[in-house]
């Protein structure tokens, strides 16, 4: 393999990764308070049960370019990478 073959290889994964971050970031964001809220029932009763567990999964908001992002595998360049915001 050449190296350019290589160094494109390289620059595509880490969009795939780079992007693939994103949408946890995003998907985190999104759900914030349910996240926040769950994590203090944990500290109090220290377990969810299935039932209990697929109600709080079933609140949870996908965010919106999730879609795109399934669909294409790629995020809209006009929007900054959560990671990006982070720093």
């Amino acid at each position: 393999m050449s190296p350019e073959v290589a160094k494109k290889i390289d620059r595509e994964v880490k969009q795939i990764v780079d992007n693939t971050h994103h949408i946890a970031l995003s998907i985190l964001q999104e759900n914030r308070d349910l996240l926040e809220e769950t994590a203090q029932d944990l500290l109090q009763k220290e377990i969810l049960e299935g039932a209990q567990l697929r109600e709080r999964l079933n609140q949870a908001k996908p965010p919106a370019e999730l879609a795109q992002w399934l669909r294409t595998g790629k995020i809209s360049e006009d929007k900054p990478l959560m990671q990006s915001l982070l720093v």
